[in-house]
C-alpha cells in the first residue's frame, strides 16, 4: 500500500509557503527532499509537509528559517507556541476528521470524491479565515476608536477666550487708574482731560 503524499501545489496551499521557496531550500538546505511521482513531479510525504508547516508557524513568530531547517523536529515543536484560542479543540477534532475521510478517499482510490472533499475543506479555510479577519479589523476599529475619544475641556473656545478676558478686565481697570493718578500727579494737582460743563445749583444750600 503507497504512503500518502502532496504534490507541491498542495503543500503552498497547506504551508503558505511558495513554490520558489520550496525550490530554493531543497536547493541551499537539503530540505524538504521530495520524492518524484510517476509524471517525474515532487511528492511531499505528510512528515515533512507537517515540519514545512511548523517552521512557516515559527518564521512567522519572528525566526530565521536557515535555523530552523537545520533545527531537529523535536525542539521545533518546543519552539512552537502552545497558545489555544478559543474553539481550537474543536476545530482540531474537525481537522481530524476531515483528514481520516481524505485518507480513506486516496486509499478508495476515488479521485473525484478526494477533490472534491478537497474543495469544500479549502472553501471552508478561506471562509474561517475571512471571518477572523473581519474580526481583527474590527477589533483594530474598536481600538482606534477608542484612541480617539479623549476628554473634551469644559466649554467651547468662545467661553474659555470670555473667561480670559473677565480675568483681565481688573487688572487693566487697575491700570488705568494708575495710569490716571500718575498723570494728575505731574500736572501739579490738576485734573486732566476735558472738564465737565458748569451746571447751575438749583438747590437751598448752594
Amino acid at each position: 500500500m503507497n504512503n500518502p503524499s502532496f504534490n507541491i501545489a498542495a503543500v503552498e496551499r497547506d504551508t503558505g509557503l511558495s513554490k520558489d521557496v520550496l525550490r530554493m531550500w531543497e536547493r541551499r538546505y537539503g530540505f524538504p527532499v521530495p520524492g518524484r511521482d510517476s509524471n517525474g513531479e515532487r511528492s511531499y510525504p505528510p512528515e515533512q509537509v507537517e515540519r514545512l508547516r511548523l517552521i512557516k508557524r515559527l518564521m512567522d513568530a519572528g525566526h530565521r528559517p536557515g535555523k530552523l531547517i537545520a533545527t531537529p523536529a523535536e525542539e521545533l515543536s518546543m519552539l512552537a507556541p502552545r497558545r489555544i484560542a478559543p474553539g481550537t479543540a474543536m476545530r482540531n477534532a474537525d481537522a481530524s476528521g476531515e483528514l481520516d475521510e481524505l485518507l480513506a478517499l486516496i486509499k478508495q482510490h476515488d479521485g473525484s470524491a478526494y477533490l472534491q472533499a478537497m474543495q469544500v475543506n479549502l472553501l471552508k479555510t478561506v471562509v474561517d479565515q475571512m471571518v477572523e479577519d473581519n474580526r481583527s479589523d474590527a477589533q483594530r476599529r474598536r481600538e482606534a476608536a477608542d484612541g480617539l475619544r479623549q476628554p473634551r475641556p469644559r466649554g467651547d473656545g468662545r467661553r474659555a477666550e470670555a473667561d480670559l478676558r473677565r480675568g483681565a478686565g481688573p487688572r487693566l481697570r487697575a491700570e488705568g487708574r494708575r495710569r490716571a493718578l500718575a498723570r494728575q500727579a505731574a500736572s501739579g494737582g490738576r485734573r486732566s482731560g476735558p472738564r465737565r460743563p458748569w451746571r447751575r445749583c438749583r438747590t437751598a444750600t448752594c
